[in-house]
C-alpha cells in the first residue's frame, strides 16, 4: 500500500513549508518599512518600486545592491507586495534573510526535514521567486548556504533575487553567477528623490533645515540615516555622515547623557564590545556575560539592538548595519589610526565604511557630539 509512504512524504512537505514561512516572517520582521519611532511615515517610492518589480518579474537571477541604509530590503518587500497584489494568483515568493539561516546547507536541510528544492517545487504559481536578503553575509562565512539556495531555487524552476550591500557586491555576484551557471542581472537601488526628501521634511519638522541644505540633504536620501536622525531628535544640521554618526551616537546610543536612558558609558561600552566581537570572536556565552544587562535591555528597547537571529547564541545584534558601522568606527577612531587597525584585523570589506567614517571624523577633528550648521 503506497498510502503510508505518500502520507509521510506530504507531512514532511507541510512541516518544511511551516518552517519556511516562519523563517520568512522573521526576515520580514527585521525590515523597518518606515521612518520615525513608530514607523509612522512609509514612503511608497513608487518609481523605484515599480522598476524593481519589473526586474523581478522579467529576469531569472537578479542582484539588488546599494549603499547601506539606502532602503534595499524595504524596497524589495514593497516590490514583492506589488507583484503579489497585481498577480491575482500568478505570483508566489519566499523571502529569506541569510543571517537568520543555519550556517551550512546541510543544516538548512535538517531544519526543513527535506531538501530545499523539493519544498520549493511545491510552489505552483506561474511566476515563482526566492529572495535571499543579506547575501553579503556569505562573504564573511566560509560555509554559507547561499550558493546551495540559489541552485535549489533554479532547480525548482523558480527565479532568484539576492540582496547585497554595495561593498560585497562583486563577491556576491561571483558566488551567485557560479551557482546559477548564468549571467546575473544587476539592479542598483538609488537614494530618495528630492520629492521624497521633501515629504520627509514635511512629516518631521526637525529635518527641515537639513532638507534645505544641499550637503545635509544628501544624508536624507538614505532612509535609515533619516530614521535614526528623526529618532535622535534635535535641530542639528550635520553635513557629513561622520557628523550624523556623532549626533546619533550621542543622542541615541548614549541617551543624550540622560540617566533616564540608562548609564551612558555602559550603553556605549556594550556597543563597542559587540563590535569587537565581530573581529575577535569570544565564546558567545562569555561575551554575553561581560555585557551590562541593563544597558542591553535599554538598547533593545530603543531599537538600537535586537534579539540575535541565531537561536544558539545569546548575543544580540545591531538593529541595522549602519549602527554596526558606527560602533566599529568609534573603535577605529578611539586610537586614531583607522587604516592600520583595519589592516591588522584582516581588512574585511564590510568594515571599509566604518574605517572611512572614522578617518573622515579624524580629518574634520570633530570632538563635539555634532558638526553642524546652526
Amino acid at each position: 500500500d503506497a498510502y503510508p509512504v505518500l502520507h509521510s512524504s506530504r507531512r514532511l512537505q507541510v512541516a518544511a513549508w511551516e518552517e519556511l514561512r516562519r523563517l520568512e516572517q522573521e526576515a520580514h520582521d527585521a525590515v523597518s518599512p518606515g521612518c520615525g519611532r513608530s514607523s509612522n511615515l512609509v514612503l511608497p517610492r513608487t518609481e523605484a518600486r515599480d522598476e524593481l518589480a519589473e526586474a523581478l518579474r522579467s529576469e531569472q537571477v537578479v542582484l539588488v545592491s546599494g549603499e547601506s541604509g539606502i532602503g534595499k530590503s524595504a524596497l524589495v518587500c514593497s516590490a514583492l507586495d506589488c507583484l503579489g497584489n497585481a498577480g491575482m494568483g500568478e505570483f508566489e515568493s519566499v523571502y529569506l534573510n541569510l543571517r537568520q539561516l543555519p550556517p551550512r546547507a546541510s543544516d538548512l536541510r535538517n531544519l526543513l526535514g527535506i531538501p530545499l528544492d523539493r519544498a520549493l517545487s511545491e510552489m505552483s504559481a506561474p511566476k515563482r521567486l526566492i529572495v535571499i536578503d543579506a547575501a553579503d553575509y556569505a562573504v564573511g562565512t566560509g560555509a554559507s548556504p547561499l550558493a546551495a539556495i540559489v541552485n535549489d531555487a533554479l532547480r525548482a524552476d523558480a527565479s532568484v533575487c539576492v540582496v547585497s550591500a554595495e561593498t560585497e557586491r562583486e563577491t556576491v555576484e561571483q558566488i551567485v553567477t557560479q551557482a546559477a551557471s548564468q549571467p546575473v542581472s544587476r539592479h542598483d537601488v538609488l537614494g530618495l528623490t528630492d520629492g521624497e526628501v521633501e515629504e520627509l521634511a514635511r512629516a518631521f519638522p526637525a529635518l527641515r533645515n537639513m532638507a534645505a541644505n544641499s550637503e545635509a540633504r544628501e544624508l536624507l536620501r538614505r532612509p535609515a540615516i533619516a530614521d535614526l536622525l528623526v529618532r535622535a531628535g534635535g535641530s542639528d544640521v550635520p553635513i557629513s555622515e561622520s557628523a550624523a554618526m556623532n549626533v546619533i551616537w550621542s543622542r541615541l546610543v548614549r541617551g543624550d547623557e540622560s540617566p533616564n536612558m540608562g548609564v551612558p558609558d555602559t550603553r556605549d561600552q556594550a556597543m563597542r564590545k559587540l563590535a569587537r566581537q565581530l573581529f575577535i570572536p569570544d565564546d558567545p556565552d562569555s561575551a554575553y556575560a561581560s555585557l551590562d544587562g541593563e544597558a542591553l535591555s535599554g538598547l533593545r528597547r530603543d531599537g538600537i539592538l535586537r534579539i540575535g537571529s541565531q537561536p544558539w547564541s545569546p548575543l544580540p545584534e545591531f538593529a541595522h548595519d549602519i549602527l554596526r558601522d558606527y560602533a566599529v568606527a568609534r573603535i577605529f577612531g578611539s586610537e586614531g589610526r583607522p587604516a592600520e587597525q583595519l589592516n591588522e584585523l584582516g581588512a574585511p570589506r564590510w568594515a571599509l565604511p566604518a574605517a572611512r567614517l572614522a578617518t573622515e571624523a579624524l580629518l574634520l577633528d570633530q570632538d563635539s557630539p555634532s558638526a553642524s550648521l546652526e
